[in-house]
């Protein structure tokens, strides 16, 4: 059995032995023999980039800022009397142009009408009070000369001057408390035709009615507001600035700004504004500062009271700035200049930021700075312009 086993391996496993080993020495042969290759060095990274001409300049950057148009004279309408609303004008409903003075509802004036003529009778017989008591006076003041000259002759007692002085005296008191009724009972007059006047909601300047509620029957007092009227003829929109731009608020008083109300990216209308005034104090919110520009010519505007509006004007000016894309900028005082294909770093200036564009000093004109985002810009990196690289 051993002999058979040894017999086949000699037949079976010794050619196969051979082929590999010829193999291997094959595989040795050819390594040895192989050509040596000398390796080159990599050629540099080549980044394809934008860039831009420094061209310094003055610059009135064009800043934009946002508030609600508001209408500046809003008054709530309301009777300052209490009273039983019998009229209503036809033109006191919501959207009605009313024009100042304009009758709009009216209470029943009954009571204060019977107030009235009660308190007209009183003063006339006060005021009859009154004229008797002169016409009393009068005679005893006639009394009281007729007495002295008589006393004088001794015709008659001082009894007698004493008591015609005492009836010129009480005469004269009891006129002067008939002329003080009157003059109060005058004083209520004037009151019950007020109430009677404030009976009757007049529109205080000329607008527009909103807020309106009010019916027949209903019950008025001066705690219920009729309705509200807004003046459309002076509309103004707030808007907060920064602080660098508030800094230079009285420079900024009259121009003439840009107002734009936009629904979602479409203008809905355009208006022109002027900035009329300032506030007096500093928003602690925004750390800026609150500018009221007023619209022009506001009736022939589109634009009403509660739009959100965009305000486009000039802030600052400023001289020999190179005016930049945001993306030639690196932090916030680095750029990156383009020497011949060579990015090279220099330092700037950031003196002001609008969306999409920085402002730079520090460049001279002429200079070619990169424009492009780079994730690995830095000194001595290569670079090549588009059209280069087309």
């Amino acid at each position: 059995m051993i002999k058979k086993i040894i017999v086949t391996f000699l037949v079976r496993g010794l050619p196969a032995i051979a082929v590999f080993g010829a193999f291997i020495a094959l595989f040795n042969y050819l390594v040895a023999t192989k050509p040596q290759v000398e390796s080159e060095p990599a050629a540099p990274q080549v980044w394809t980039i934008k860039d831009v001409v420094v061209k310094n300049q003055q610059a009135q950057p064009v800043e934009n800022a946002y508030g609600t148009v508001v209408a500046s004279r809003v008054a709530d309408m309301r009777f300052s009397v209490q009273g039983e609303v019998e009229w209503i004008s036809p033109n006191l409903r919501n959207g009605a142009n009313v024009k100042k003075g304009d009758a709009l509802a009216r209470l029943d004036t009954t009571r204060y009408q019977l107030a009235l003529d009660e308190l007209l009778a009183q003063i006339a017989g006060e005021e009859a009070q009154t004229a008797s008591l002169q016409t009393q006076l009068a005679l005893r003041e006639k009394t009281l000369a007729r007495t002295k000259r008589m006393a004088s002759q001794n015709v008659v007692s001082d009894a007698n001057l004493d008591e015609a002085e005492l009836a010129v005296a009480v005469t004269k008191g009891q006129l002067v408390a008939s002329q003080a009724r009157t003059a109060q009972l005058r004083v209520a007059e004037r009151s019950r035709r007020k109430d009677i006047a404030d009976s009757e909601l007049t529109a205080p300047f000329t607008g527009t009615l909103s807020d309106v509620n009010v019916g027949l029957g209903q019950i008025a007092s001066s705690s219920v507001a009729i309705a509200r009227i807004t003046d459309q003829s002076s509309l103004e929109v707030p808007f907060v600035v920064k602080a660098e731009i508030y800094a230079n608020a009285p420079q900024l008083l009259g121009q003439t700004v840009s107002v734009t109300w936009q629904s979602g990216a479409r203008d809905v209308a355009k208006a022109k504004a002027f900035i009329a005034r300032t506030n007096a104090q500093l928003d602690k919110i925004d750390g800026g500062g609150r500018l009221y520009a007023e619209l022009i010519e506001p009736a022939a505007s589109a634009i009403r009271p509660g739009a959100f509006v965009e305000v486009e004007f000039i802030g600052r000016s400023f001289d020999d700035v190179a005016i930049m894309p945001e993306e030639a900028l690196f932090g916030d005082e680095t750029v990156y200049v383009n020497d011949g294909g060579t990015a090279r770093a220099k330092q700037v200036e950031l003196v002001w930021r609008t969306p999409g564009f920085v402002y730079l000093k520090g460049l001279e004109d002429g200079t070619r700075l990169i424009a492009t985002r780079l994730p690995g810009i830095g000194d001595g990196v290569k670079v090549q312009t588009v059209s280069k690289a087309q």
